[in-house]
């Protein structure tokens, strides 16, 4: 500890802070000067931020990033960058928005049924279908006020019953992990699926890919 703060007091010590340098667009000097000013207050690095820049990857952007790399390697300073022009990454500066919908984001998710040796177990149609309907939270409700994009394209992923009972039981075992899927038709998509289980205590996992879970769905 003593060596560190002999390094700082010797003005040794590296850097410690990088601020979110924000980027509206400003002229070449008010983009110098900011480096400058950034520098003579002993930070040696900054994060730019593009949130606010009008044209952001378009040609004022670039031009604007050369100035700022110019500053920083005069003063010996690291460049950080947010990779995209909205949090959280995913955006692609909003080209998204107008791709088909096999380009957007999935979700994988699951419900799962408990069932013993010798009952049966039944899926609906619509279990098999689709997955779990998505339940917002409070910030989810903020952020999707207005969310607008719709998708019908959810399917199903596995199927798997898994035996729960006996420590003995080696779970990736083909006995005590079976693959319900295989037994599956385009009937069971209609009518619904049974299954009876075999010995034992058992927990169905019903897997589903889905595009209709979360907020930013059109990332």
């Amino acid at each position: 500890m003593n060596e560190r703060i002999d390094k700082l007091l010797n003005n040794q010590g590296g850097n410690y802070i990088f601020p979110f340098f924000w980027q509206h667009g400003e002229r070449e000097e008010t983009l110098r000067e900011y480096m400058r000013a950034i520098h003579e207050s002993n930070i040696g690095a900054v994060c730019v931020e593009s949130r606010p820049h009008p044209d952001f990857c378009g040609e004022k952007w670039w031009q604007d990033m050369d100035i700022i790399l110019d500053e920083a390697r005069n003063r010996h300073m690291k460049v950080w960058l947010l990779d995209d022009s909205h949090f959280p990454t995913g955006y692609a500066n909003g080209a998204m928005a107008s791709q088909p919908d096999s380009l957007c984001r999935q979700s994988v998710c699951f419900r799962s049924h408990v069932v013993s040796g010798g009952d049966w177990l039944s899926l609906s149609a619509d279990e098999l279908r689709y997955a779990p309907a998505f339940e917002k939270n409070m910030i989810e409700n903020y952020a999707m006020h207005g969310e607008v994009r719709r998708f019908d394209d959810d399917c199903l992923f596995s199927l798997y019953a898994v035996r729960q009972d006996g420590a003995e039981n080696d779970f990736l075992s083909p006995e005590n992990r079976i693959n319900l899927k295989k037994y599956l038709d385009e009937a069971s998509f209609s009518a619904g699926f049974r299954w009876r289980a075999p010995e034992g205590e058992w927990k169905v996992y019903v897997f589903h890919l889905s595009r209709k879970q979360g907020y930013h769905r059109s990332y």
